[in-house]
This record gives C-alpha cells, structure tokens and sequence, in this order.
C-alpha cells in the first residue's frame, strides 16, 4: 500500500479489534458499528468515528480527528496536533468519555454533550472545552484555554492557561505554581483556588456567591456580583469585591482593597495598616462610625458601607486610604 493512499474501514459487525499497520492518511468509519471497537492507528493524519459502543480509539502519530460518538468511550490522541470532538450539533448523550490529547497542541470539544467526560489536555497547548454535563478537566502542561458547562472540575495545570468555568458550580485549582492563569468563574457558586500556586494569577469570580483563594505570589482576585469571598494568601494582593455583600481577607502581604462604588456591604477581615494594607476607594467619600459589632465601619452612602473587622473607628486616619 503506497503512501498518500487513504483507506475507508467500514466496521458494522459485532465487537472489533483493528491494528493499523502503516502511516498513510486512513479514514476508520465505524459510525454503524453497534458494539465496541478497538481502534489503534499509526501515523498519518488518521480521521477516526467510533460508533455505538464502548470504543477505545487509539490515534498515534499525525495530527489526527477523532470523534467518540455514543457509549463510554476512551478517545487519546496521541502525537502532534489533533482535533477530539463529541460531534454533537446539539444537546446529547454520548457517554461518559475519558479523552487525552496527547502530545501536541490539541483542541477538543464535548461543548453539546449532557454527560459527564474527563479530558486530559496533556501536553501542548490546548483547547479544551467540556460539555453540559460535570466534567473532570485537567489542562496539565502547557498554555491551555480551558472551559465548560456544568459543574465542572477543572485543573490548570503547568503553563499560563486560562480557564473559563461557564455555567454551574465549579470547582478551579491551580497546580503547584506552574503557570500565571487567568480564571473566570461564570455562574454559578464556585470554588477557585490557588493555595500552592507561586506564580501571579487573575482570578475573577463572575456571577455567583463565588470563594476565592490566591496564592503565594501578589495575585488579583475579583468577586463579581453576588456574596463572594476573597482570600489574598501570601504576597502583595490586589481584592476587588465588586457588587454584593463580600467578605474580604487580605492575608500576608501588604494587600490593596479596591471599592469602586455601589458594592455593598462588605466586610475586611485582616487590615492591617502596619503591615502594608491600604484601601482604594476611587473618589468616594465616606462617613466614619462603629458598627455593631463594635469596629470601624466606612458608610459609602446608598447602603454601601466597608466594616475593618479588629480597627476601632478611632485609629483611622487618611494613610489607610490611597
């Protein structure tokens, strides 16, 4: 069989086992297969359509395209740079995949399926993006752009990925320090956190009574609208609770808390003037009382107000302010 050639493989019988022996461009159709098929390709830049069962498809090398359709597929990718798709053109049931890009820069897409899939990006820099179901996705090495519906698990992962939550109440980590990545939440009541992460990261919580956790680095973290809680970690953090009753704690580091107008009441957990805080509030004036509780509390006007947990209203003075 010459090189160039390319190879039509039409499987509609009962389980099947197909052993790819040489590295030209095959097209494995096994769409009308109703049992699982064991697909392993070799090189070439192989188009791969699994069928109606349990498949395992295998692409090797080349830039391949794969697509699991029904049943509980296990798709990899292998080598260089390849397409994974649920193939979906709407909402649907395609199973409960496990997906590897593999080596290279990947795209794959399970953006209609209603089932719950894990997607390994691998390394390369990928773009993964899960489905309607709760996904388990881990971005791993490299620059990836990762999103999803659902209530998503989602993983950066070595490099500056940057990861969207989308809809549903996700849960983002970051991993071991490898990598500046840009976070948004989406909707939803999510978890994003950067406990152990070293390098600088944006974090944006979105809609949603989000909590968010930075790192060891001076991150900058932002709560959208609903009741959010930001937490600095260590390094010189950057805390905007944007709209809702937030609860801000800065942590080690001296920390900046930006109020912008209209955020609610919010609450600073840790201002420590001593050790660097200071609070931004871009041109607002503000009424100095106690609250309740018997701390300083910042009266904005409008029903917004700012309370310093542990400062009494007697120790503040204008060099807490920038």
């Amino acid at each position: 069989m010459g090189l160039g050639m390319t190879n039509y493989n039409y499987v509609t019988g009962y389980e099947t086992t197909v052993t790819d022996k040489d590295d030209v461009d095959d097209v494995f159709d096994f769409v009308s297969a109703p049992y699982g098929v064991i697909l392993r390709a070799q090189g070439g830049n192989d188009c791969i359509l699994g069928g109606g069962g349990n498949d395992q498809l295998y692409g090797g090398a080349g830039s391949d395209t794969l697509l699991g359709g029904l049943g509980n597929d296990l798709v990899d990718g292998g080598d260089d740079d390849d397409v994974i798709t649920d193939g979906g053109a709407s909402p649907i049931h395609t199973g409960n995949d496990t997906v590897y890009g593999g080596a290279g820069n990947d795209k794959i897409w399970y953006g209609n399926d209603l089932d719950a899939s894990t997607i390994y990006g691998n390394s390369g820099n990928d773009i993964l993006t899960g489905g309607l179901g709760n996904d388990v996705i881990y971005g791993d090495d490299g620059k990836d752009s990762t999103s999803g519906d659902g209530a998503d698990s989602i993983r950066g992962g070595k490099g500056n990925d940057i990861i969207y939550g989308g809809g549903g109440n996700d849960t983002i980590r970051g991993s071991l320090g490898e990598g500046s990545d840009v976070v948004y939440g989406g909707d939803g009541d999510d978890v994003i956190g950067y406990d152990s992460d070293t390098s600088t990261v944006v974090l944006f919580g979105d809609a949603g009574n989000d909590q968010i956790t930075g790192g060891l680095a001076s991150d900058f973290l932002y709560g959208g609208s609903g009741q959010d809680t930001l937490v600095g970690g260590y390094g010189n953090d950057t805390l905007t609770g944007n709209d809702g009753n937030d609860v801000l704690i800065g942590g080690a580091g001296a920390d900046r808390f930006v109020f912008g107008g209209g955020e609610g009441k919010d609450l600073i957990r840790d201002f420590s003037y001593a050790q660097g805080d200071r609070i931004a509030l871009n041109g607002q004036a503000y009424t100095l009382s106690t609250s309740v509780a018997g701390y300083a509390l910042l009266d904005l006007g409008g029903g917004n107000s700012i309370e310093l947990q542990g400062v009494a209203a007697a120790q503040v003075n204008d060099r807490f302010f920038v």
